[in-house]
């Protein structure tokens, strides 16, 4: 506050959302070893002051969320690989759950999800309008990524591959959260992607780590 002095919200917190001066934000008392234990959604004020249970998720922990027109967009975990998106109405106190995946950013009513598997090294990804629920697919195989207001930058590659650890061969893309202006960045790249970020791509290839600036 004015006074320069802090004051305690909550303990243990693993994931939060600030909408004006409310914050929404998550404890659990999951446990990944027996894939038991559930999840409370907090509302909160920033100045502080009584918390108030929203919704409790059960036999899951949360990851993140975004808010967007009174709704929570949650994305859940069990276990290792389970990865679930879901969404629950602040004023219908409804609760259910989207589609598996993950839910990667939220801008302006749209965001941008994965499809995650067990199988699968580079992952799909879609746009998808979160008033109709519509997707559109707007790569194949992906892996690393960052998302900057509007847009996200991405690692396309041109096949599935376990990009974390073989070579392949990849372009560094933009596109919007909706979906539209997809934009390639780099020429065709060949190596082990290390990271992706808005202004360069960071690659190994033949043991030596590059970095091409956009």
């Amino acid at each position: 506050g004015h006074s320069g002095k802090w004051k305690k919200l909550s303990s243990n917190c693993r994931a939060y959302i600030t909408n004006g001066s409310k914050i929404y934000f998550a404890k659990d008392n999951y446990n990944y070893l027996y894939d038991t234990g559930n999840t409370t959604i907090y509302l909160g004020s920033i100045r502080g002051g009584k918390n108030q249970s929203v919704v409790t998720i059960h036999n899951r922990a949360v990851d993140r969320f975004y808010y967007y027109k009174d709704k929570l967009y949650i994305q859940e975990r069990r276990g290792k690989y389970e990865d679930l998106i879901s969404v629950y109405s602040l004023k219908t106190h409804k609760y259910r759950i989207l589609q598996k995946g993950s839910l990667l950013t939220v801008y302006n009513g749209y965001g941008i999800t994965s499809d995650n598997t067990t199988i699968k090294y580079t992952y799909p990804l879609y746009s998808v309008n979160l008033s109709s629920e519509k997707k559109k697919k707007i790569a194949s195989y992906c892996y690393r990524h960052e998302n900057s207001g509007k847009y996200l930058y991405f690692a396309s590659f041109t096949k599935d591959i376990r990009a974390y650890q073989d070579p392949g061969t990849f372009v560094v893309k933009r596109v919007s959260v909706n979906g539209s202006g997809s934009k390639t960045l780099t020429t065709k790249l060949y190596g082990i992607v290390r990271e992706v970020t808005s202004k360069y791509v960071e690659y190994e290839k033949n043991g030596v780590t590059r970095r091409v600036y956009y």
